[in-house]
C-alpha cells in the first residue's frame, strides 16, 4: 500500500512539472502575442493619423481647384466681355 502511495505522489509530481512548463510556455506565448498586438495598434493609429493628413490635403487641393475655377470663370467671362 505505502508503495502504490508513493508511485502516486510520483505521478502527480510529473503532472505538476509538466503543468508547470505548460504554464512557462503559455505565458511566453501570451507575452509575444501582446507585444504583436501593441504594435498592430501602433501601426493603426499611424495610419489613421496618415488618413487624416491625406484627407486634408484632398479637401485643400479641392478647395483651392474650386478658387482656381472661379478665377479662370471670371477671366473667360472679363474676356468675353472685352471681345464684345
Amino acid at each position: 500500500m505505502n508503495h502504490g502511495y508513493a508511485e502516486k505522489l510520483k505521478e502527480l509530481e510529473a503532472i505538476r512539472l509538466r503543468a508547470n512548463e505548460e504554464i512557462k510556455r503559455l505565458s511566453s506565448d501570451q507575452s509575444i502575442m501582446q507585444s504583436e498586438l501593441n504594435l498592430m495598434l501602433l501601426e493603426s493609429q499611424k495610419y489613421e493619423s496618415q488618413v487624416v493628413f491625406l484627407m486634408s490635403e484632398r479637401n485643400m487641393i479641392a478647395k483651392a481647384q474650386a478658387e482656381n475655377k472661379d478665377t479662370l470663370d471670371d477671366k473667360a467671362i472679363e474676356a468675353m466681355r472685352k471681345s464684345a
